[in-house]
Order: structure tokens, then sequence, then C-alpha cells
């Protein structure tokens, strides 16, 4: 087994993607502006930590990162992010007695976020935008850094603690293409400025 490149080729479905989320927040919108809170900031920051696995040719890997995340709220039922994951521990597995590993460098990405408060204090949401992925890949013999662009998405669900604290759980899918896949769940803890 050698852990090939990453194939990230250009997508169209990201416009379209786009467009199903624009449509699912067109249904709220009007409704939505009537819950806000005069003075709520529209700005917010979070921290997570994110257990990432990375899939190739039938191999595992669970490479970990830590997730810095600032967003902007457009309403209440829609945002955008931009989104910035660190390595923070290398994955690894062991092939025929071989030792491969590989490493987070960074993600970085922007989203549109369109949003739904099913209770005062939870909201559910998805994701939906573009990424950068940046990996070392090393095995016997061989050692190499890739980074390229992809189509990323999720959906996940926050809890408001007080009016500027909030909990969060979220799936996201940075890459998934041919057979490669970095995909994982991340809990944040986020605030409003």
């Amino acid at each position: 087994m050698k852990l090939s490149k990453l194939h990230f080729p250009a997508s169209r479905s990201i416009g379209l993607a786009c467009l199903a989320a624009a449509a699912l927040l067109a249904a709220g919108g009007a409704q939505a502006q009537a819950q806000a809170k005069p003075n709520d900031t529209p700005f917010y920051g979070e921290i997570g930590y994110t257990a990432l696995t990375y899939e190739e040719m039938g191999a595992k890997l669970r490479p970990k990162a830590v997730r810095l995340l600032g967003g902007y709220e457009l309403n209440p039922n829609l945002a955008v992010e931009a989104h910035l994951l660190l390595g923070a521990k290398e994955g690894s597995t062991t092939f025929l007695g071989d030792n491969y590993k590989v490493k987070v460098d960074n993600i970085w990405g922007v989203f549109l976020k369109p949003k739904v408060a099913v209770m005062p204090d939870l909201e559910l949401f998805a994701r939906v935008g573009f990424a950068r992925t940046s990996i070392t890949a090393s095995g016997p013999g061989f050692s190499d850094k890739q980074s390229d662009n992809s189509v990323a998405y999720g959906f996940g669900a926050a809890y408001a603690i007080n009016d500027k604290v909030t909990v969060s759980l979220d799936y996201m899918s940075y890459y998934d293409r041919k057979d490669t896949r970095i995909k994982g769940p991340t809990l944040g803890l986020g605030i409003k400025f």
C-alpha cells in the first residue's frame, strides 16, 4: 500500500449546493427577521477539537485538529463562516508490517451556513462551501506534502448556554473525491462578540 496523492479536480456541484442552501433560507427569511433580538451582534467565533478520519484505498487513519472559526450572521437563518483547522496529532496505521502516517497541516475554508432555531436555545444548521486542504503523508521511504481544493459540507447543532456562549457539535466532510475522504466531527465552544 502506498498513500497516493489526493485527487482534487474542480467540481461543478458547488454551485448546485449553494443554490440548494439559498432555497432553504428563502423559506424562513421573513419570519427569522422578526425573531432577531435588537442588540445581538452579528459576529461570532468558535474553537473546537476535530477528530478527523482520512480514508484512502481501504486504509483509515485518524488525525486530530484544532478548529478556529469566525462567522457573521447575515440574518437569523443565514451566516457566512471562515474555518481554519490546524493539525494537532497525526494519524497512523500499520499495513504488512510498515507504518504509514498522515498529518493535517491545515484546512481552511469559507462556508454558507443556513440554520433554523428548533427551540429558543437550540439551532440546527448545515454548511456548504469550499475548503483547501494541506496534508503530509509518510511511509517507508517517502514523505509527501499535498495541497488542493474541494467542495466541503456538513451539518450540526448548537446550544446557547447564555446570550454570548454556545456549545456545538457538527460533522463536516472537508474532502470527498474518488477513493479519498477527509471528514469528522467537531466539538466546539463559541462566543458572540
